[in-house]
């Protein structure tokens, strides 16, 4: 089975939880050949994008009014803020 295209992750609440989820699962789809990983970070209010590149992710970080950019879906016209903070 071919691995998904795109992993969006919460990140949750805890210093354990955080470490899991920036690191842990970094490394776990990094090897698993995720092509493009967001953590979204409500408590830091960070989006950030990981990129995977030759096998090793690299990382662009998105806050408040700027428009994420995603290289797999360029069209996405987000911003960091609108992803955070949806309205209801």
């Amino acid at each position: 089975m071919p691995a998904p295209l795109l992993v969006m992750e919460v990140v949750s609440p805890g210093q354990t939880n955080r470490t899991r989820d920036y690191e842990d699962k970094r490394a776990q789809y990094q090897m698993r050949g995720i092509l493009e990983y967001w953590l979204l970070d409500p408590e830091q209010q960070v989006v950030i994008v990981l990129a995977l590149v030759n096998g090793v992710y690299q990382e662009r970080q998105f806050q408040s009014s700027s428009r994420i950019v995603s290289p797999l879906f360029p069209a996405v016209a987000l911003t960091a803020e609108q992803v955070l903070n949806p309205v209801e």
